[in-house]
């Protein structure tokens, strides 16, 4: 699985968790 494709399923998770934008970029730059 490329990166972007997994960016693109943890946002639509984050999404469905109800996680405001500002958390959803924390999340990502961590995950690095």
């Amino acid at each position: 699985m490329d990166q972007s494709l997994f960016n693109e399923i943890c946002l639509q998770q984050l999404r469905l968790s109800g996680v405001h934008e500002g958390e959803t970029v924390a999340v990502l730059t961590t995950g690095d």
